[in-house]
């Protein structure tokens, strides 16, 4: 099969007589063609989808939510740029080690069994460290081997959640599906930070992950209303290490999946001290929990609307230039965000980082999307888990350099590196093209 063509949404096989598990769950009768507001919230037609965007929403809210006290807790407790940088970086060896059996795992179990038992171990997690800030025995330490543990989960969770998402809505209404649930994470950027920042005022960190539990609850509460999918009769190799591998060379033998996934995850690599780093812009404004929340948010007001433009675009032609473009934006909105002299002034960046992280991001995964097959979409997951698992190291030297030199001039160079690397991609035709 050539690059350019796509790839048929479902596998031939036995299974199409078991519940109707050989297709997409979003195929379906022919629809009439949407127009107008309904072109741009088309997925959540499916049943399926509304719960999986429910629960999707839950989570990345409970996980922005964490986020925000783990890294004021790390910070407070600590007042070391590099405790904080370590605590971000804390999962990338575990990510690394399980990323390849994540993605296996992925292709041969039961896709929602999986996130249900990933998504109650994050509970679990969750409820250890509420438990110890109520019981005023939290250290530094536990923050560490929380954040190790969960890094070990991740790979796991996302592979199975990604692959799921295709077997709801199918190739069709892929774009929009991911546009739309791309939009619900920037929503949890602008509440997560904003609610936890709020409540750890009022109620305390500890109540704050009291409401996380319960949330992570909720998450696993949808998960029970969605379809068992992702039973496939696949000719997976007994071995894992095989069948990983398989995934490997599927991705090294496909040049426009393997360039949009560098043209992905590089930009990631230098944006990430940026965030990491910002509980050291809140301290040097002065501006607290409560604007530290606000550092988080103000980027997914800005990932919101450039979610629902997004989702505009499903018959869009020359995504490569959107993507290219948008990186470029990416790159130097974060570099004017390290050189704002005030508070104030960088919210400004920060917003328009917000819609150019989602016009990259949400349109490259819809491509890649687009051209791997269902028998190896959950190990290629895998391997885009492994690579996300090298960003977090990419913070430790960023931290070091921010105590150095100082945050903006660690945080602008990697907002200098994102703008060559999206340069240098305007010169890969078949990225330019795609």
């Amino acid at each position: 099969m050539q690059e350019g063509e796509r790839r048929p949404p479902t596998m031939p096989g036995p299974m199409g007589a078991m519940g109707g598990m050989g297709a997409m769950a979003g195929d379906g009768p022919p629809v009439p063609t949407l127009v107008g507001w309904r072109r741009g919230i088309g997925s959540l037609r499916s049943r399926d989808f509304r719960w999986y965007f429910a629960g999707t929403f839950l989570s990345f809210i409970s996980m922005q939510m964490a986020q925000l006290v783990q890294s004021f807790l790390a910070f407070d407790l600590t007042g070391s740029e590099l405790a904080l940088g370590a605590i971000w970086s804390s999962s990338a060896i575990p990510m690394l080690i399980f990323s390849p059996f994540g993605g296996v795992i992925a292709d041969r179990v039961d896709k929602r069994k999986l996130l249900i038992i990933t998504q109650s171990i994050s509970l679990l997690l969750t409820a250890v460290i509420g438990l110890l800030i109520f019981l005023d025995a939290l250290r530094y330490w536990h923050l560490m081997a929380v954040a190790i543990l969960g890094g070990m989960v991740f790979p796991f969770n996302m592979p199975a959640r990604q692959a799921y998402l295709v077997e709801i809505v199918g190739q069709k209404n892929l774009m929009n599906a991911i546009a739309l649930s791309s939009g619900s994470m920037n929503i949890t950027r602008i509440a997560g930070p904003s609610i936890a920042g709020l409540l750890a005022a009022v109620i305390g960190n500890e109540g704050v992950y009291a409401i996380i539990v319960a949330i992570n609850a909720m998450v696993i509460l949808t998960l029970f209303k969605l379809p068992s999918i992702g039973l496939m009769e696949l000719r997976l190799p007994k071995r894992f290490d095989r069948a990983f591998w398989e995934g490997v060379m599927y991705i090294w033998q496909r040049p426009l999946v393997l360039s949009l996934m560098i043209v992905a995850l590089v930009p990631m690599l230098f944006a990430m001290p940026s965030m990491a780093l910002m509980p050291v812009f809140a301290h040097n404004w002065g501006i607290g929990e409560g604007g530290l929340g606000i550092l988080f948010a103000v980027p997914g007001i800005g990932g919101m609307i450039g979610a629902i433009f997004i989702a505009y675009l499903a018959e869009m032609r020359r995504k490569g230039m959107l993507i290219v473009c948008s990186g470029i934006a990416y790159g130097l909105c974060i570099l004017f965000f390290a050189l704002s002299p005030t508070f104030a002034l960088a919210l400004i960046p920060l917003a328009i980082m917000g819609m150019a992280q989602i016009g990259s991001q949400a349109v490259n995964m819809s491509l890649i999307h687009h051209h791997i097959g269902d028998e190896v979409r959950g190990r290629v997951m895998s391997v885009w888990m492994m690579s996300f698992g090298l960003m977090p190291l990419g913070v430790l030297p960023a931290t070091a350099l921010a105590k150095s030199i100082g945050a903006e001039w660690a945080v602008g160079i990697g907002g200098v590196g994102i703008v060559l690397v999206m340069v240098g991609a305007l010169f890969v035709p078949r990225v330019r093209n795609a």
